[in-house]
């Protein structure tokens, strides 16, 4: 696979209101992503909730995400869990299902130096033939991938790419810099709010959980910068960060991870393409009078709903 930009959509998880994964909402959200342009789908991020899915949820996701992209889009799938052996036993099962690319967090629970976080990524890298993007998320995997730690990766050729999600901005800055000279390696912000920054900066695209919502104005943004038309970008970034305040509606007694991602899901049921906004057990999902809101600011901001 060639080097990726563009926009990168992390799916959401669909669930029925019994929690059984909802394949044909998933079908649907693959299929709206790809006709609206995006360069490619992730899934198993944060927002679709990778850490709360059971074995079979994620080998069912797996199969429906593969076989409905059809090949019209490249998907990576994220593999992340505590030790080296058990994400080597994923990835090599997302090889043999078709995936692309395998989106990669520092190991989790235990914390690990760079140094371990080095060996960690090399030896998923001669274990399995498949690019591997880096997914820089300290707040969730309690250990950040330095910048020196991503140049050495990409300097010896085990990842191709990484996915920022630090929300640490000079950080991605000196990632930008010292990365520019290696052929093939893509960098993406997971900070949908600041993708025209990102892209000014020399990003290579995003990985924005807002683009499940609202695919196609992240692909126009993407566009918009590509052409030097930064002012054009700027208003759209601006629509989208307006959108985004479909987050703060919150679950009721929910945290803000079950406020956001349910607010995504409830915009993707106003859109008609998920059939509810239920989260995994025990995050709680938006109600009825949270659906009736995101419903009222996508049509403030005019964006289609059912």
């Amino acid at each position: 696979m060639s080097a990726l930009s563009g926009i990168i959509t992390p799916l959401v998880t669909p669930f029925c209101d019994d929690g059984a994964l909802d394949c044909e909402s998933l079908e649907r959200l693959v299929e709206f992503q790809i006709v609206s342009g995006v360069h490619g789908l992730f899934l198993f991020g944060s927002s679709g909730e990778f850490a709360a899915l059971t074995e079979s949820q994620r080998d069912l996701a797996l199969v429906t995400v593969i076989r409905a992209a059809a090949g019209k889009a490249p998907v990576l799938v994220g593999v992340s869990d505590n030790s080296t052996v058990r994400v080597i036993e994923r990835c090599r099962q997302a090889l043999d299902c078709g995936a692309q690319g395998l989106v990669i967090t520092a190991p989790f629970y235990h914390v690990n130096s760079q140094s371990e976080i080095v060996d960690h990524f090399s030896a998923i890298h001669a274990a399995v033939r498949l690019p591997i993007y880096a997914y820089d998320v300290p707040v969730l995997a309690k250990a950040k991938i330095e910048p020196k730690t991503v140049k050495k990766l990409a300097s010896d050729g085990v990842i191709s790419g990484l996915k920022d999600s630090s929300g640490d901005m000079s950080g991605l800055r000196q990632i930008i810099i010292e990365t520019a000279g290696i052929e093939g390696f893509s960098v993406f912000t997971g900070m949908e709010l600041l993708v025209d920054t990102a892209l000014l900066m020399g990003a290579s695209g995003a990985v924005a959980g807002l683009a499940n919502v609202a695919p196609r104005d992240y692909v126009e943004l993407f566009d918009a910068c590509e052409l030097g038309d930064w002012e054009r970008a700027v208003s759209i970034q601006t629509r989208l960060t307006r959108l985004f305040d479909i987050v703060y509606i919150g679950a009721p007694g929910g945290g803000y991870s079950a406020g956001a991602l349910s607010a995504f899901k409830a915009a993707l049921v106003c859109r008609g393409i998920l059939k509810t906004p239920k989260m995994a057990a025990p995050m709680r999902s938006l109600d009825r009078e949270g659906v009736e809101k995101v419903r009222q600011m996508l049509q403030c901001l005019q964006f289609s709903t059912e």
